[in-house]
């Protein structure tokens, strides 16, 4: 969510169809103001990205057990990181990899950014997630005519392609959990381990 963009026009997204998907258990997070690349902002900048994303947020009831950011392109660095632990509780970059049961820092998630065209990487990391007891971040940024890029994301039925492959493991081998859900597990994941 872009607080920066969801104020707009161009926003596919109300704030009441939000608040549809929130009453049937979906959980929001923050992908900063503007979706900025923000390892290339100043302090300042980066500061105002993530306390205004966060504050939209709070006024609009979205905020869950555990606020969560992505960063926008998986654009951060130390900076970035210090400042967002002020506001967020979790964070996720894109770098295409697993995140092992014991997360050293919940404000630097592995995610896998899920397109048409990679489709098979994407049930390769399931694959990997199930046989070696990791956990698989995916993020779908567009569906058909929504999106960043419409049409040139993830069709509908790619999507539906990666949804039955997630259930034909079963899920007992591939549990769904929110960001609430991890964060309040922490612990009890940290001592299974």
């Amino acid at each position: 969510m872009m607080s920066g963009v969801a104020e707009t026009d161009q926003d596919p997204m109300t704030v009441d169809q939000m608040r549809e998907l929130q009453r049937q258990g979906w959980e929001f997070g923050s992908e900063m103001k503007t979706h900025s690349q923000t390892a290339d902002l100043s302090e300042e900048e980066v500061r105002e990205e993530v306390r205004d994303s966060k504050q939209w947020l709070v006024e609009n009831e979205f905020i869950g057990n555990v606020p969560a950011i992505t960063y926008p392109y998986g654009s951060h660095d130390e900076t970035v990181l210090d400042i967002t632990a002020g506001y967020y509780g979790m964070g996720r970059i894109v770098d295409d990899t697993l995140n092992r049961a014991t997360l050293t820092n919940p404000l630097h998630i592995s995610g896998h950014s899920v397109y048409s065209d990679n489709i098979s990487r994407t049930k390769e990391l399931i694959d990997l997630a199930v046989k070696h007891n990791q956990t698989a971040v995916l993020n779908f940024h567009g569906l058909d005519e929504y999106g960043w890029q419409p049409g040139g994301e993830m069709s509908s039925s790619d999507f539906r392609e990666v949804l039955e492959y997630l259930y034909n493991k079963g899920p007992s081998s591939i549990p769904t959990v929110s960001y609430s859900n991890w964060w309040n597990n922490l612990d009890q994941l940290h001592s299974n381990v």
